[in-house]
């Protein structure tokens, strides 16, 4: 029996398979259970296995315990590679992790391997991996990868074929530089895809698909890969993507992703700001003809919001189930906020957030109070081209999705005069009685 984990009280052996277990939950080829206890820890797999456990728990952030000598010769990817102890004492290297797929030649199956990817690396071209990856002249002279499997068969290390390996490693550089988000990365991803000049290309799908269906494991591929899925094809949790930087914004939930196939309700309830001007609450209101309209109102603009829900009324084409009132704190953030909760909360079903109007506080509580009950938000910019409006969605770890969108779903909008309600407000106009409003905001002799 090999005795690392009997001669030394500091190093426990739960806690090493605690942390193989990362990445053995799923996806993967081989289990714990697979082995005896006694041939598991007697067999060198196993050592450089709970080797590259405490590396891996040094990459995202997870507490380690003090090396010990017999630890610090480990080398956790094999001969003529760096041991646990050079690792160790690296000062300044940036290390992630990633895992991605490759198709086993002559079977039907996929394997998953794990690529570290270190930044400012000391290790010399020798001692890494990129001798066994394809077309790695775009891998930088400061950078070293190091590659691992869970099958017992590749631990002698053999060619990768293909490129899908790509996108694997420019998610896990940019990790390198991003420590915060190495244990998301490295923990609930797979990926596979071909990079070419940060644009994401095609590879072979093929028994990588029934890994997909398996593995708990959200999964990131080349859009040009969707109809090369079919038993994973209604998985949850797929992603495609077309650049680097979508990828990165999807795994790192920062940025915005622009996506094409955002879906508004058809009768929507909305829940609208009202600030110091009434045409954008009207122009979106009138756009998206919702069944439900609530004018949330500070107590500056309650005047405002008040003579705005006359008009509406006073519309005999407009045909809303109600329009309603409701008070916002304008000052304070927390109260703002719980008070927009409270109301969203009672019908986030097929409600839509309008935050065109309001100061900044208001629309950062509304903003916050979609995101928490993953409702639409849509914005009219007074310079926006005619009917149309920026749609802002969620998407899974809350990630903010957005693109813009031209429709118009006033059924009366031929009598409308929208060039009223899109160019900039008349300075001085005068606009205090529902009357003035219904003057100006229909044409001549409707």
């Amino acid at each position: 029996m090999n005795r690392l984990f009997t001669i030394f009280s500091g190093m426990l052996e739960k806690n090493i398979i605690r942390d193989i277990n990362l990445w053995f939950d799923s996806p993967s080829v081989l289990s714990l259970h697979d082995f005896d206890e006694e041939g598991l820890r007697s067999c060198e797999w196993y050592v450089r296995a709970c080797a590259e456990a405490l590396l891996f728990s040094k990459t995202i952030g997870l507490e380690t315990p003090e090396l010990t000598d017999e630890w610090k010769k480990l080398r956790p990817f094999g001969d003529g590679t760096p041991s646990l102890d050079e690792f160790w004492n690296c000062t300044g290297i940036e290390i992630a992790c990633a895992c991605f797929p490759t198709i086993v030649k002559g079977a039907d199956k996929a394997l998953v391997w794990r690529i570290y990817v270190v930044n400012k690396s000391p290790f010399a071209e020798g001692q890494d991996h990129r001798h066994f990856l394809s077309d790695t002249a775009w891998i930088g002279d400061h950078q070293s990868v190091f590659l691992s499997c869970d099958f017992q068969g590749v631990q002698r290390m053999i060619g990768i074929d293909g490129n899908s390996w790509q996108l694997a490693f420019a998610m896990a550089e940019m990790a390198t530089r991003r420590e915060n988000k190495r244990k998301e990365l490295a923990c609930n991803w797979l990926l596979t895809g071909k990079v070419q000049d940060q644009a994401v290309k095609d590879v072979t799908i093929g028994a990588k698909d029934d890994l997909f269906k398996q593995t708990k494991r959200s999964i990131l591929i080349p859009e040009g890969n969707k109809d090369d899925l079919l038993a994973s094809k209604s998985k949850n949790g797929i992603h495609f993507v077309s650049s680097t930087e979508q990828a990165w914004r999807i795994i790192s939930g920062e940025g915005i992703d622009i996506v094409s196939d955002v879906q508004l309700p058809v009768k929507p309830k909305l829940h609208i700001l009202v600030g110091g001007t009434k045409q954008p609450v009207f122009s979106v209101i009138l756009l998206l003809n919702p069944s439900h309209v609530t004018l949330w109102h500070s107590e500056h603009t309650r005047q405002k919001a008040e003579l705005i829900r006359d008009t509406l009324r006073n519309i005999p084409e407009f045909q809303a189930e109600e329009i309603r009132l409701e008070s916002m704190d304008s000052h304070n953030l927390s109260e703002a906020y719980s008070q927009f909760d409270k109301s969203i909360s009672q019908s986030a079903s097929d409600s839509i957030i309008s935050n065109t109007g309001g100061n900044r506080l208001m629309g950062i509580a509304s903003l916050l109070v979609a995101q928490t009950h993953n409702v639409k938000v849509v914005y009219r910019d007074v310079d926006a081209e005619n009917d149309s409006v920026t749609v802002i969605q969620f998407g899974e770890k809350s990630h903010y999705q957005s693109n813009d969108y031209s429709f118009n779903r006033c059924p009366f909008r031929e009598k409308i005069n929208w060039n009223w309600l899109y160019n900039r407000p008349t300075p001085g106009e005068s606009l205090n009685t529902v009357e003035d409003i219904k003057k100006q905001l229909f044409l001549p002799d409707n």
